[in-house]
């Protein structure tokens, strides 16, 4: 009875937890090994918007073909491509003048982020009243869809500003330091 619950929660936990540092030791290798190269090789904004398309595919591949293969190459992908991402994020904060630069990190990463976390969250208690409960999953993923898909068009718009920016403040005198 419970011996054999427990020994089985343990097994499974042991799993779990063996996929999890196996996760981990490969993104560790991507950052030391691969994702400056990446980020070099296809730019900063390409860099930051591979990691929500490649999960995308990833997921829309699970919504069709469910298994725990799907799931842990789904948690693979998002954990390996999100350490690009967040590399990518970071570096993109040079095309601001230094002066402007940790107000710009702290506006968005304070203010905005939070501010967008409690918006989305209200929605999806909304959607949740409103709708019966049969409708909830298929509502969600399409919430998510649109969602996705509005910042993926936004990024792409906004890429061009931002090359156009970085290249203006470095052809700006000064010492580099300070651009």
């Amino acid at each position: 009875g419970k011996e054999e619950s427990m020994s089985g929660a343990d097994a499974l936990t042991h799993g779990l937890g063996t996929i999890n540092i196996f996760i981990s030791v490969i993104f560790l290798l991507t950052e030391l090994l691969v994702a400056n190269r990446i980020i070099r090789k296809i730019g900063l904004m390409k860099s930051i918007l591979m990691s929500p398309l490649v999960s995308f595919l990833v997921s829309s591949i699970m919504f069709f073909k469910y298994s725990f293969f799907t799931a842990v190459s789904s948690k693979a992908v998002y954990e390996i491509l999100g350490g690009i991402k967040k590399n990518a994020y970071n570096a993109s904060f040079y095309a601001f003048r230094s002066k402007i630069r940790s107000l710009a990190k702290e506006f968005l990463e304070g203010i905005v982020r939070p501010f967008g976390m409690m918006i989305g969250t209200f929605f999806l208690f909304f959607l949740q009243k409103i709708l019966p409960l049969d409708f909830h999953d298929a509502a969600f993923s399409l919430v998510l869809i649109g969602v996705f898909g509005i910042m993926v068009t936004q990024a792409a718009r906004l890429s061009k500003k931002y090359t156009s920016l970085a290249k203006k403040n470095l052809e700006t005198h000064g010492p580099l330091p300070e651009k």
